[in-house]
């Protein structure tokens, strides 16, 4: 909060020293991580952005889902969709819990015009994170637009009845 107080004040320099005190006393801390990696972006610094949640992720107490989606989401705004590719394929297979990260790949996947490959990386997530409300929807959302308004009808079914069935049982 120190942090952001000094950048909400135009003072990012004395930010940068607030989080550089932060990792002194715990550099562990995906929070420490993520706000330097926000002050970063934020101020308009994307390759500092860059530098700082690569050297979280190869860090491991730090490397969480989190700043592995963060790593993503700095790809896509800089328009690497290679980059950005690359950092969900690894993000999935060491966190395939993370729902999010699911998305993030099955929407990479539509943005590039590719159906099958959405569909894959939603049939991917749903298994994975079957509770994912947001997986489901966008994935009976990618099956509405590419016109198969059965199999979106077919998906959201699915899932109601999953959901019953929990709720029975």
């Amino acid at each position: 909060m120190a942090a952001k107080e000094k950048w909400l004040a135009g003072d990012v320099p004395g930010a940068r020293a607030v989080l550089a005190d932060a990792f002194a006393a715990n550099p562990d801390a995906e929070a420490v991580w993520l706000a330097a990696f926000k002050l970063e972006f934020e101020s308009g610094e994307p390759d500092r952005a860059r530098a700082i949640l690569a050297k979280a992720r190869a860090h491991p107490p730090a490397s969480t889902a989190r700043v592995w989606m963060k790593s993503a989401a700095v790809e896509r705004a800089a328009g690497d969709a290679a980059a950005e590719k690359a950092l969900l394929d690894e993000a999935v297979k060491q966190f395939p819990a993370f729902d999010k990260l699911h998305l993030m790949a099955a929407q990479l996947a539509a943005r590039q015009g590719d159906v099958a490959g959405a569909r894959a990386a939603y049939a991917r997530g749903v298994s994975r994170c079957p509770s994912s409300a947001p997986l489901w929807i966008n994935a009976a959302r990618l099956e509405e637009a590419a016109g198969a308004v059965a199999r979106a009808r077919a998906l959201l079914e699915y899932k109601w009845s999953l959901s019953i069935s929990r709720v029975i049982s």
